[in-house]
């Protein structure tokens, strides 16, 4: 734990993959994001999919993937 702002802040480091399916993704469908950031949170679950399926793998799976986060983040256009 380390202080920002004087606000107690905590890292969660992810190794595995598995990590990500069986804790991350429950938490964040249970407490869901609101505007652009689920939009990316969504964007996001589409390329772990794609990941845990061994798409990743292939070109053709990584030009999915790199079309995919070519629109999140700050390329985000507003709805």
């Amino acid at each position: 734990m380390w202080k920002y702002l004087s606000v107690a802040v905590i890292d969660y480091e992810v190794k595995k993959v598995s990590d990500l399916v069986d804790k991350i993704l429950p938490f964040f469908r249970k407490y869901p994001l609101l505007g652009s950031k689920k939009q990316n949170f969504e964007d996001f679950c589409k390329v772990l999919s794609l990941i845990k399926s061994g798409d990743h793998l292939t070109e053709s799976g990584l030009e999915k993937i790199r079309s995919i986060k070519a629109g999140m983040n700050t390329q985000r256009k507003p709805e």
